[in-house]
């Protein structure tokens, strides 16, 4: 269950965006959060554990965050540990299975999106002769308090919803669910990896050309 397992401090918990042409006919909101209400068939998840106490470098963004937010708090525990930590693109995401191109979504598809990009990351500072990241959480945090471009910051749209994906009769409809705010949110975290921005920000001065991958092969460009 996501309260026993994904909510633990020792987890990276992944949020859900969709892609802002998909979902949004304003083309200067950027990226929003994925839910029935703004055009996907799924809508994203976010909140609070009822088991673990939410840890002390979440402390700061969500307190912030919770004293924006008008939700009756007898729904969720405040004081629990916040999900997600971060956020990617995860509706209508391309992937060849079986040899045929199928398009998938959800956390499945933000989920490997972010660990490629971490991959990278430790590949970097294993070059330039830095230590991987080791675990995240904490250093993405704090990374984020003194360089908070690390992210794109999503601020429109809710978990409001349902998973339009379902049979009829399993899908349920909440009518209350947490909103995208400018900073934290426990609808999109952080925000969405900015790629760049966080190889400044975790490897430094011995981050190399943008234009060139881990494995040193030219050609991919990150914006």
């Amino acid at each position: 269950h996501r309260s026993d397992i994904c909510n633990s401090d020792r987890v990276f918990a992944m949020g859900t965006n969709a892609s802002m042409p998909f979902a949004c006919p304003d083309f200067n909101v950027g990226e929003i959060v994925c839910s029935i209400d703004k055009g996907s068939m799924i809508t994203g998840g976010g909140g609070f554990s009822n088991r673990f106490a939410r840890p002390s470098y979440q402390d700061a963004v969500v307190t912030e965050y919770l004293e924006q937010i008008e939700v009756n708090r007898s729904l969720f525990n405040a004081s629990g540990r916040a999900y997600p930590d971060i956020s990617a693109v995860g509706e209508n995401i391309p992937i060849f299975f079986q040899k045929r191109l199928t398009m998938v979504g959800g956390t499945s598809s933000s989920s490997p999106i972010v660990a490629g990009l971490i991959s990278l990351l430790n590949g970097e500072r294993l070059s330039a002769g830095m230590p991987p990241l080791g675990f995240l959480n904490p250093l993405l945090y704090a990374t984020y308090d003194r360089k908070p471009d690390i992210v794109n910051d999503v601020r429109v749209g809710s978990i409001r919803g349902s998973n339009l994906l379902l049979p009829p009769e399993k899908v349920m409809d909440c009518a209350a669910g947490f909103a995208a705010l400018p900073g934290w949110d426990a609808a999109s975290g952080l925000g969405t990896p900015n790629f760049v921005q966080m190889r400044h920000g975790l490897v430094g001065e011995h981050s190399r050309d943008p234009g060139t991958v881990a494995n040193g092969l030219p050609g991919l460009t990150f914006i």
